[in-house]
């Protein structure tokens, strides 16, 4: 008897990115322009049942970094792979609360809160809560 495995699209394109050593964005990315003025209605979101991410402004080369809103719905968790050598990733938590795994280590970071990590480990995003957790992320490659 074969067994079917069920892969949720927002982990798979996140796994693909890792595997193929590109940050997220660059999968969606878009021309550059001196100004970008970006309206969410406007983003092609990636999304499962448990997370939603909205890429904002794509990877750029020359700037080294990516910057996306995402939400975890309650009691969801997103789990991702290492980043690029030498990554760091900016969080600011818009609503809820957020839990970030990093070396075996829990933060819990709250409602107007931040915290900067180096992200070329694995890493667990979680929502303890049954409400949303929204949040913007920064990842800066160098």
């Amino acid at each position: 008897m074969k067994r079917a495995f069920l892969i949720r699209p927002s982990l798979l394109l996140w796994k693909i990115a890792n595997g193929l050593h590109l940050s997220l964005s660059q999968l969606t990315a878009e021309s550059e322009n001196d100004i970008d003025f970006i309206d969410e209605t406007d983003i092609i979101p990636i999304k499962d049942d448990k997370v939603t991410i909205y890429p904002y402004f794509p990877y750029d080369e020359h700037k080294k970094f990516e910057m996306f809103k995402m939400e975890i719905r309650g009691n969801g968790k997103m789990t991702s792979a290492a980043h690029h050598q030498h990554s760091e990733e900016y969080i600011i938590v818009n609503t809820g609360v957020l839990e970030i795994e990093v070396n075996n280590q829990i933060y819990s970071i709250n409602h107007n809160q931040a915290l900067r990590f180096k992200s070329d480990v694995p890493h667990t995003y979680r929502n303890p809560q049954d409400t949303p957790v929204n949040f913007t992320a920064t990842i800066y490659y160098q």
